[in-house]
């Protein structure tokens, strides 16, 4: 259009009332489309946000949190978190995770000691979930619980 405009050829005098309603028309379809881009960037923040407050979340958290902690991030149960983990091959029955899922960086273990009152010195084994993996593990939670988010 701009460049019709300023063609030399085309000069303000020599556009007829047929050349500037096609022209009136294109911007309009032109600031139409525009309308609709923009309309549509907006739906999709709008449906991010919950992503984004999730991510913000994960953000402030520290470097590895308890699988309890991670469920009331994810928005469930302590249980049924590890129901699902075990479930989706993260941990084993013994809810002790794998470790793939430690070389991947989604979990990781927090050991410590404890005195038994009859075995003596044992050592315990406690799963803890990074921030990578809560991420992954909440993108896996509400794909197979859509109704839930």
């Amino acid at each position: 259009m701009r460049d019709q405009l300023q063609s030399s050829e085309l000069s303000t005098n020599q556009l007829s009332r047929m050349d500037i309603l096609k022209l009136a028309m294109e911007s309009e379809e032109q600031r139409l489309k525009l309308e609709q881009e923009r309309q549509q960037l907006v739906t999709k923040v709008e449906q991010d946000a919950p992503k984004v407050r999730f991510a913000e979340r994960v953000y402030i958290s520290p470097d590895a949190i308890s699988v309890g902690e991670a469920a009331k991030v994810i928005g469930t149960g302590q249980r049924r978190l590890f129901d699902f983990l075990r479930n989706i091959g993260w941990i084993s029955r013994r809810n002790e995770p794998y470790q793939q899922k430690i070389e991947q960086g989604f979990l990781n273990v927090k050991l410590s000691n404890f005195q038994h009152p009859e075995h003596g010195l044992k050592q315990s084994v406690t799963t803890v979930v990074t921030g990578k993996g809560l991420t992954k593990l909440k993108q896996l939670w509400d794909e197979e619980h859509p109704q839930l988010h």
